[in-house]
């Protein structure tokens, strides 16, 4: 914002205030009264009325001052004071710069003081004055003073080698785009051509007119070259429609000095659009820039993108990145318009963009405000690799279209520079990540553990909505589920049967696959839009499948990552790193199976209770801590296995000792000691821990053991137990005492 100030005494002061005070680019800082006679403070905003120009020797930076009431005493003040080096502008100026009345009559007296204004504005006050807003007014007033129907400013496009319009007045906007004239055509072009003004006035037959003039309902003309440089940047049209000789020499002497004016301007401003656009492009791609540098996931910094996007400019957008082979790939869009799976479809812009590497617009060409649909390649070492899309559908954007053209291909740069960084950075903290889950791997000692682990760790990689890890279970020849991310996510009953299936495939064709679009997919159809997209994983030992890992994203997640081949070579790599210790982990827990555990009942038997029990006195005695042993006893055994036979027997073995491990605390041990016998180590006890044993009464009394009520002695669960230290100190004797059953 650019401050400026007022010097004068007249009601056109509190005009020239209130319009100036509507700007965008500059503001009234000070208003300087040297009569005080017809202003008051209360006029303006607090501490902006001022008595005498000295007083701006304590605003900084103040831009330029308004000779409001065109004072011939202010330059002779502002030397006094020191401040010469503020520009004056006049106040015949400003009045029309910001649309305040001013007599005809006054506009065309002032045209001379006006001329040198602008030549002072064009030069000094490039930024102070919207552009565009400029230009019309100077053609305005072109018309006013020459009395011309139509005028306008067309810049030479060299590339194309055409004028086009870049300002116009009493042209309808809609035009402008649609009129192109070549060098040496027409008057335009031949002024180009020649660098010569052009004035034509005469008959309608008159030869040279007739040659010239394109259009029959132009009368008369003037056509002056804006020449910088000794070249020709573009032309000023004027036409008169009514009069064969509309327009004079003098009216041809004053174009050509406006036409100076104009050439200045062009070559050295921006109108307030541009520079609105510059700041806020400059504070997205900073944005960008930062964003780019942070250590998050790719696809985290490529959402917080598009939503800053949104925020900033309410324009949808959508970056996709597609690697050199095609496994890398990451996607973030805020729009559900781009159906992620299908970004790099056959029938998508996209596809066009990243196949032709040229970027692709459609944008509403009677608005002057971006309303459309950009697309833009991103290009590293000549090979696309990915896309950048933004569309508005919805009302017209006060920014630009070249505006989000030349945005998106900033992002784009920005994206490109850091891409081949970016692949390695995604590579190296994927890396991270793996090395991190073998070193946590290394700590467990059961594949349950190690599958607990690492459907955790991809499950928040991929940001999955469910997760679902499934072990073969040998006794039940099925793979069950062992645990599961995201269980509050799923919506219908039926999901555990569709991850079965779902499982089974990948288990059956012994290799991992995914679905990115289930709706588009005439296998899983049916399961949209409950789950949109899935990858499933088995994982083999040996050639022995053992665990199978599933992922899901479902219908309450509106924008999902979708799962590709980069990820399945992710987890490849996570097994294949961490192969040898799961195998050693597995064949040590198989091991430990064949010692430690009983095969009817999977608890831990009386070899592993005998060593725990001793290791656990140990630790009691270093800690200074209690300890219980208990034991439970089926009775009578042998007569309900010769009266129900081994299965039924087995089955109430295996009954109890599931209920004893159900109501145990999951770091104590419970264990089947012998064929009727279980124990249990109930660590940092009190005596309250005792009241475990009425509990297992309780619920044990609850099942129905002799169903035909065949044993008439009776079915019963006996108890005996033993405290640390109280009933013995050494392992021996609190064994020997936990096994005197009590009842």
């Amino acid at each position: 914002m650019y401050k400026i100030a007022l010097f004068g005494s007249s009601g056109k002061v509190v005009d020239l205030y209130n319009a100036i005070q509507k700007e965008k680019n500059c503001y009234v800082s000070a208003v300087i009264d040297p009569t005080g006679k017809n202003l008051k403070p209360s006029y303006f905003l607090p501490g902006t009325y001022k008595r005498n120009v000295s007083d701006l020797k304590y605003e900084d930076d103040i831009f330029a001052i308004v000779n409001v009431d065109d004072s011939p005493e202010l330059i002779e003040e502002l030397k006094s004071a020191g401040l010469e080096k503020i520009k004056v502008i006049s106040g015949a100026s400003a009045s029309f710069l910001y649309e305040t009345e001013v007599s005809e009559a006054t506009r065309r007296e002032s045209y001379k003081k006006i001329v040198e204004d602008f030549k002072v504005i064009a030069s000094n006050f490039s930024m102070l004055f919207d552009r565009e807003k400029l230009l019309n007014e100077i053609l305005r007033n072109l018309c006013t003073r020459t009395d011309a129907h139509r005028a306008s400013i067309m810049l030479y496009d060299k590339k194309e080698r055409v004028l086009k319009v870049s300002m116009a007045y009493g042209i309808d906007p809609v035009l402008w785009d649609f009129i192109r004239i070549p060098i040496g055509e027409g008057i335009a072009g031949k002024v180009v051509e020649n660098k010569e003004p052009m004035l034509i006035t005469g008959k309608p037959d008159d030869k040279i007119f007739k040659k010239l003039r394109k259009r029959e309902d132009i009368k008369s003309a003037i056509c002056v070259p804006l020449i910088k440089n000794d070249d020709v940047v573009g032309v000023i049209n004027l036409a008169n429609l009514d009069k064969i000789d509309g327009f004079t020499k003098e009216d041809l002497e004053f174009a050509k000095e406006m036409a100076g004016v104009v050439t200045e301007i062009i070559s050295a401003s921006k109108s307030f659009y541009e520079f609105k656009e510059d700041a806020i492009r400059y504070e997205i791609i900073n944005y960008v820039s930062q964003v780019i540098a942070e250590n998050i996931s790719l696809y985290d910094r490529l959402m917080k993108i598009v939503n800053y996007l949104k925020e900033s400019l309410n324009v949808y957008s959508m970056i996709g990145i597609h690697g050199d082979d095609g496994s890398f790939e990451t996607y973030a869009t805020n729009f559900s318009m781009w159906d992620q799976p299908e970004i790099f479809g056959e029938d998508t812009i996209e596809k066009m963009v990243f196949q032709t590497k040229k970027d692709l617009t459609f944008v509403d060409l009677e608005n002057k405000g971006f309303r459309g649909y950009i697309s833009i390649p991103l290009i590293y070492n000549e090979k696309c690799i990915g896309v950048i899309s933004m569309v508005n559908f919805g009302e017209p954007l006060p920014e630009r279209v070249d505006f989000y053209k030349e945005l998106g291909k900033q992002i784009s740069k920005l994206i490109v520079l850091s891409y081949k960084n970016e692949s390695m950075a995604e590579i190296n903290r994927r890396n991270d990540i793996i090395d991190s889950a073998i070193k946590n791997i290394s700590n467990l000692k059961d594949l349950v553990s190690i599958g607990n682990l690492v459907l955790d760790v991809l499950n928040r990689e991929f940001e999955a909505l469910i997760g679902v890890f499934r072990i073969f279970d040998e006794d039940r020849n099925s793979y069950i589920v062992k645990d599961v991310k995201g269980i509050e996510n799923v919506i219908k009953k039926d999901f555990f049967q569709i991850d079965k299936e779902i499982a089974k495939k990948a288990l059956k064709e012994k290799i991992p696959f995914f679905v990115r679009n289930t709706r588009k997919d005439k296998d899983y159809s049916g399961l949209y839009p409950s789950i949109q997209n899935f990858l499933v994983y088995p994982f083999s030992l040996d050639g022995k499948q053992l665990m199978v890992f599933s992922f899901y994203n479902c219908e309450s997640r509106k924008y999902s990552k979708s799962p590709n081949v980069y990820d399945i070579n992710f987890i490849n790599k996570l097994f294949e790193k961490g192969y040898d210790k799961i195998k050693e982990i597995y064949k040590s827990s198989q091991i430990f199976s064949e010692i430690y555990i009983d095969s009817l009942t999977g608890l831990p038997n009386f070899q592993y209770f005998e060593k725990r029990v001793f290791e656990e006195v140990m630790r009691a005695k270093r800690n200074k801590e209690r300890l219980i042993v208990l034991v439970a006893e089926f009775q009578p055994y042998d007569l309900y296995l010769k009266t129900y036979g081994k299965k039924k027997a087995d089955e109430v073995i295996k009954r109890i000792g599931q209920k004893m491990r159900e109501s145990i605390r999951s770091y104590e041990v419970v264990a089947r000691l012998n064929l009727n016998k279980f124990g249990v180590i109930l660590v940092e006890a009190d005596e309250k821990a005792l009241e475990v044993i009425f509990r297992l009464k309780k619920i044990l009394s609850m099942e129905n053991w002799d169903p035909k009520g065949l044993i008439k002695e009776g079915i019963s669960i006996k108890y005996g137990y033993a405290r640390f230290p109280e009933d013995g100190e050494e392992y021996d004797e609190l064994i020997v005492k936990a096994n005197h059953i009590r009842g």
